[in-house]
């Protein structure tokens, strides 16, 4: 409710300071409703009550949506946002596109948090394939700050972060990466 009210507020007439206060509210409340999802997606996997869906999806398409989301980000920071899809890739596979792409929003998401300047790179490929499934490998790497290998052990805790400092600048709740290592074991990865 309170997205789409500013939605319709965004559709009327603005004074350059109602339309900044407006813009504040809407960053805001999609921070506040991706938090609440996270809890929410965390609490169905240890209650394991989420399930992971099995459609027919283009891979190609899934990719396309996260680039709409996270090109004007890179592009407004100076990164370079690079895609690499393998070329072997079924047009088609079965899995929960929704779930992936969860995984890959977070993932490109925190890559872009933590990079200053450089690129972000997604890259797909085919592992293995045979008549009836295929296995993709999924990656991310950027020129961010890094993590120390002492402290990666941490990273997929829930409320977990590596630095009080990080919470108070880039915001979050810790719950995104523990997420995605819950959804990535679903999926069998």
């Amino acid at each position: 409710a309170i997205v789409g009210a500013g939605h319709l507020l965004q559709e009327t007439d603005l004074s350059p300071l109602q339309r900044e206060y407006l813009q504040t509210l809407m960053v805001s409340a999609d921070l506040l409703l991706g938090i609440i999802n996270d809890v929410l997606d965390f609490s169905k996997i240890e209650a394991g009550k989420l399930l992971i869906g099995r459609i027919t999806f283009s891979l190609q398409d899934v990719v396309a949506e996260l680039l709409a989301v996270h090109a004007p980000r890179a592009r407004h920071r100076g990164i370079d946002l690079q895609v690499e899809l393998d070329s072997q890739i079924p047009d088609l596979i079965t899995g929960d596109p929704m779930r992936l792409a969860q995984i890959l929003n977070n993932l490109l998401s925190n890559a872009l948090k933590f990079t200053r300047h450089g690129s972000v790179q997604l890259a797909v490929k085919l592992a293995r394939k045979d008549a009836v499934s295929a296995e993709l490998i999924f990656a991310i790497r950027d020129s961010g700050i890094g993590i120390l290998a002492e402290d990666q052990a941490q990273l997929f805790q829930a409320f977990t972060q590596l630095d009080g400092s990080i919470t108070r600048s880039h915001g979050g709740t810790g719950l995104g990466l523990a997420i995605c290592k819950r959804l990535t074991t679903m999926m069998k990865g």
